[in-house]
């Protein structure tokens, strides 16, 4: 009886030693739980407050989404992100006042990763941004010279500035993207030879077009009457590479370099028609 009594004492005294550090360890928790969710829900409400819609429209994040609205979701994971930071950080502390240290280090290293991946989705987001507004300007510029290729060429700069940043973000978590990045050079490499080909095929009809405008505006002049192989009608706009003739309630646009391929009548009598209108 006395050796059942000694063990029964035995495990007592080890559970009264025991028991505050594990109520100290269930306080800790409890306490990081209850910040945790009151960050998390505060964060939450100010997100849908300042409108993360609006943002990510503003940096053209939408037309990644084909249009879809993703800011709830968006916003539930920087929430859940801020509380799970916090909620570890006490686990962490909650863990080491029971001595345990080999998962105090390993909770400590997912810790540390967070700030990582923070740093990381800034990267993305700023480089989207970027690579957007590169975008925006080479379609502004393609089409101010009537270049057909400039959604194409636009499109194929996004993607590529878009995965060199998402690469870098992907280093920043120190996570090895050698591979991807191998890949993407060979890959990138073979575009852009297609690319200068492609490009300088269609670059010919483009320059023949601006070329074939700049003697053309010495011959031909908005308001003419014109005759084209089957086309006749008055000439109402002179671009950089075409010359748009209006004809019977509709407009037709000519390649400007169909003007020193083919004969043009021009029609001399509705021309002077018009002068004479414009002198009474």
């Amino acid at each position: 009886m006395e050796l059942i009594r000694d063990i029964l004492l035995g495990y007592a005294k080890t559970f009264a030693a025991a028991l505050p550090v594990f109520l100290k360890f269930l306080v800790i928790l409890l306490i990081g739980w209850i910040i945790a969710k009151l960050v998390s829900k505060a964060i939450k409400k100010l997100l849908e407050k300042i409108n993360v819609g609006k943002i990510l429209d503003k940096i053209g994040f939408n037309e990644l989404t084909d249009g879809k609205d993703l800011s709830n979701s968006i916003i539930n994971v920087i929430s859940k992100f801020v509380y799970y930071f916090i909620f570890l950080i006490f686990l962490s502390t909650a863990v080491e006042s029971l001595g345990m240290q080999v998962l105090t280090d390993l909770i400590a290293s997912l810790i540390e990763f967070f700030p990582k991946i923070l740093i990381a989705v800034i990267i993305f987001v700023i480089g989207f941004y970027i690579a957007n507004l590169i975008r925006g300007v080479i379609l502004s510029a393609t089409r101010s010279i009537g270049m057909a290729s400039g959604g194409i060429i636009a499109s194929i700069v996004f993607y590529f500035i878009l995965i060199m940043i998402s690469v870098t973000a992907i280093e920043q978590m120190n996570i090895d993207a050698s591979l991807i990045t191998d890949n993407i050079s060979i890959l990138i490499g073979g575009m852009i030879i297609a690319g200068a080909l492609a490009y300088g095929l269609s670059a010919v009809d483009v320059m023949g077009n601006i070329l074939s405008v700049f003697f053309a505006k010495k011959t031909f002049a908005v308001g003419q009457y014109i005759r084209i192989g089957d086309v006749e009608g008055q000439i109402v706009e002179i671009s950089s590479v075409n010359i748009t003739i209006a004809q019977k309630g509709k407009r037709i646009i000519i390649p400007a370099k169909s003007f020193t391929k083919e004969n043009v009548i021009i029609s001399v009598n509705e021309v002077q028609e018009i002068e004479d209108g414009k002198n009474s």
